[in-house]
């Protein structure tokens, strides 16, 4: 039996993320949100990178699907929360960014399926004493298209601990404005396609 080199790589991809894992070759990198007319800094993205051994670092485009598929990605999650969380406290304490500041965590359509999802963020958010209130969470707008009243629960109950939601990569689906009424969406982040 013979692997065409798109398989062979999806398998290398599959077998290295389990490694990756047990490795910790996962890392987090921060990206700064700030108000282009203040210049004050007002929170953070946790951005999930992969520091492969041989390609070295991987974007999450190349990798997440395949967390997935293979049930790795809510134990990734919880892991991104519990470390982007207590950095975030880390810098608040030492006087880097002020007591409002935001974290932004990226929540993939397979983590609303876990219903663990609300006690882990709320576990998360006690470990590194931070309020609901320093945290949004972003989903993508295909997430929101399947419109199931489970998930809308958990946004709901994700809201209920005074976290913010923000919908990404908006203008990429098929949502409209008005669709976008039956969820309670905070933040809407334009895609830079649409916007161009």
């Amino acid at each position: 039996y013979h692997l065409d080199g798109l398989s062979k790589n999806r398998l290398d991809l599959i077998n290295g993320l389990h490694l990756a894992k047990q490795r910790g070759e996962f890392v987090i990198h921060y990206q700064l949100q700030a108000d282009v007319k203040t210049k004050k800094v007002l929170g953070l993205e946790a951005l999930l990178r992969w520091e492969h051994p041989e390609k070295g670092i991987i974007p999450p485009l190349e990798f997440v699907h395949y967390l997935e598929e293979i049930g790795l990605v809510s134990a990734i999650g919880k892991w991104i929360m519990r470390l982007s969380f207590t950095q975030l406290r880390e810098w608040i304490d030492k006087g880097f960014l002020p007591k409002d500041a935001l974290m932004s965590v990226n929540l993939s359509p397979r983590q609303f399926r876990d219903q663990s999802l609300v006690s882990e963020i709320e576990a998360a958010l006690k470990f590194a004493e931070l309020s609901g209130h320093n945290v949004v969470l972003e989903v993508i707008e295909t997430t929101l298209m399947q419109e199931n009243h489970e998930m809308i629960k958990v946004l709901q109950d994700c809201k209920a601990l005074g976290v913010k939601i923000a919908l990404d990569d908006f203008g990429t689906g098929y949502a409209s404005l008005t669709h976008l009424k039956k969820f309670p969406i905070d933040i809407l982040k334009v895609d830079r396609s649409f916007v161009k």
